[in-house]
């Protein structure tokens, strides 16, 4: 990995066209920092954190889950699975988060707020989690000191994970313990809603090991409703725009739509794949997410669209809470809890699409496994847009049954990004393979 120095705090972080206004005059130059302040390094890691999770990651995992479509140039080759070591990225997980996170902790610790350090480490535990869930082995207990450790070692990804829920542990202790505040925060959140999204970060990260009763008890203490953590927008091109917004439109037009997507064909009542049922009315959460009619659908980036120049980008919510509850229970044998927390979903669907239909499902409309079936298929609807619909097709070996673009398989992982191979003689070897299964997959 590359060192992280001081000057990078500020002006790299401007993640790919982003967040430029929240940096606005809280460095006049970066260039000649010798230190940077708290605000600093809170800010430029929650931006950093806001753009690897909304950013060319997220595209790349919802093309292969197949909730969109890559159409031109490079693009149409990843559609296809046409990708090298060049295509990943270490940068903004590690320098953009983990390590500036990790100065910014120990400011905080300099003066004793124990908030705001806790809120910088639900961000490296997210992080850390986040890396694990892609990339499996990766660098963890030597990863924020390059002084000492300037190629960190790769942990088991079993190890990284629980490294990532200790931070998250320690985190909510920090921000509980009342001990000073927060005193920037781009997402504004409250102390409690922060404790929240560590909560449920820590019960997707259980999920994804399968762990199931932890998952369900992490995650009632997660996000509630209107606790969404969501990244927020504005107008400036070349700045704070949506980042699928400044992609599709700005930078990259025709190179991403959803042409015959799995994702829109089965949220659009036109189409033969549609899962609509007697319940259910899917057209107004199709019109908010997709444009077109069957099959060549494009992406919504209109004013009112799930991704328009300012709308706000969903990075952990309630929904997905609520819907780890809903798998873990069935899982665990609970089918009444489980059945009840996909009803609160579907409650809240209903109060953001008044024009469609959620009424709640009784036991005897999901039968058996059919219950099961449903929950996850209203995680993949939920998770569009975001990484995690394509974990879930990693761990669930392709509930869906997802027919793969070329060849016989789904990917199966991401690649470690080309300056970790050239730079880190402990990158694993052999490299793993797109197709080969994560550790705790095999």
């Amino acid at each position: 990995m590359k060192k992280l120095g001081i000057l990078f705090i500020v002006g790299v972080l401007l993640v790919g066209n982003s967040c430029q206004k929240y940096l606005e005059g809280i460095n006049e130059n970066p260039n000649d920092a010798t230190d940077a302040s708290l605000e600093n390094l809170m800010v430029s890691s929650m931006v950093s954190f806001l753009g690897y999770n909304e950013g060319e990651d997220a595209r790349l995992a919802c093309m292969w889950a197949q909730q969109f479509t890559g159409s031109d140039r490079q693009y149409s080759g990843f559609n296809q699975y046409i990708v090298s070591t060049q295509t990943f990225d270490f940068f903004q997980p590690y320098i953009g988060v983990i390590q500036t996170a990790d100065l910014a902790v120990a400011k905080a610790e300099e003066i004793n707020n124990r908030v705001a350090a806790g809120v910088m480490k639900i961000l490296q535990g997210a992080t850390f989690g986040y890396v694990a869930s892609l990339y499996g082995d990766a660098p963890f207990t030597q990863a924020v000191d390059y002084e000492q450790f300037p190629t960190p070692v790769y942990d088991p990804q079993a190890d990284v994970y629980a490294g990532a829920i200790s931070l998250l542990n320690d985190g909510i202790a920090d921000i509980n313990s009342g001990e000073g505040g927060i005193p920037v925060d781009i997402f504004g959140l409250s102390e409690s809603q922060w404790v929240a999204v560590g909560y449920s970060y820590m019960a997707r990260f259980y999920l994804h090991l399968g762990d199931y009763a932890n998952a369900v008890s992490a995650a009632q203490n997660g996000i509630q409703q209107g606790g969404d953590l969501m990244g927020p927008h504005g107008t400036a091109q070349g700045g704070d725009r949506n980042l699928w917004y400044s992609f599709i439109v700005d930078e990259r037009s025709g190179y991403l739509d959803a042409n015959n997507a799995y994702g829109a064909r089965i949220l659009d009542p036109a189409s033969p794949d549609y899962t609509g049922d007697a319940k259910t009315d899917e057209s107004e959460r199709f019109a908010f997410i997709y444009t077109g009619s069957y099959p060549g659908y494009d992406i919504n980036v209109s004013e009112d669209g799930m991704f328009g120049m300012t709308a706000s980008y969903p990075i952990i919510t309630y929904a997905e809470t609520q819907l780890i509850i809903a798998e873990a229970e069935f899982r665990l044998g609970n089918r009444a809890n489980a059945l009840a927390a996909l009803n609160n979903v579907r409650d809240e669907l209903s109060d953001k699409f008044p024009n469609g239909q959620y009424d709640d499902y009784d036991d005897a409309d999901l039968p058996g496994n059919a219950l099961l079936d449903a929950i996850i298929l209203e995680r993949y609807k939920s998770l569009t847009g975001q990484t995690e619909a394509f974990r879930d097709v990693l761990r669930l070996g392709n509930p869906l049954g997802l027919q793969p673009t070329q060849g016989s398989s789904l990917p199966q992982r991401f690649l470690y990004p080309q300056s970790e191979v050239n730079s880190n003689p402990n990158v694993p070897d052999p490299l793993p393979g797109l197709f080969d299964p994560l550790p705790i997959y095999k």
